[in-house]
């Protein structure tokens, strides 16, 4: 199925960003499942896979050309599944000294209101064990991180034909 029709020849860019500390065990997931993703996504230019330490405001601009945004980051038990995806709605907040710590709720209401681009946003949280000063992902990590790249391709595969599995 694709999400474009070959009349309007639109193609949709996503972005899929993985955030977190690499250096703090499982903090480090969202980066490694975007490596695992660059193995199975190929020859996909509408598709911009990065990873970052940690998202902020800086990343509005870039994100606006984005008709979707996939975030994936560690969850420490705020959610019942081992791999949670969830729809992030755009919410003002209100805003700090410094804007290098910024929810992802709040980046799309930036981007909404500086650009007025709304682009559609998920947040994959994956369960993570270990957060210790290493840069090993856990054994446990790892294998939610396989399950979370089977759900984002199944998610991909709903927006764009990606012809893998």
């Amino acid at each position: 199925m694709k999400f474009y029709s070959e009349k309007h020849l639109h193609r949709p860019q996503i972005t899929i960003i993985g955030y977190g500390n690499t250096l703090r065990g499982d903090d480090g997931i969202g980066a490694y499942v975007v490596e695992l993703l660059k193995n199975e996504i190929k020859n996909q230019d509408q598709i911009i896979l990065k990873t970052l330490h940690q998202v902020d405001i800086s990343e509005a601009e870039e994100l606006s050309e984005s008709d979707y945004i996939f975030f994936i980051d560690v969850q420490n038990g705020k959610y019942e599944e081992d791999v949670h995806i969830k729809k992030i709605d755009p919410k003002p907040v209100e805003m700090s000294f410094t804007s290098h710590i910024i929810s992802l709720s709040a980046l799309l209401y930036a981007i909404q209101n500086i650009y007025n681009k709304f682009p559609v946003a998920y947040l994959c949280a994956i369960k993570g064990e270990k957060f210790d000063f290493d840069n090993q992902i856990s054994i446990e990590a790892k294998f939610r991180a396989k399950e979370a790249v089977k759900k984002i391709l199944q998610f991909l595969n709903r927006i764009i034909h990606l012809g893998v599995s």
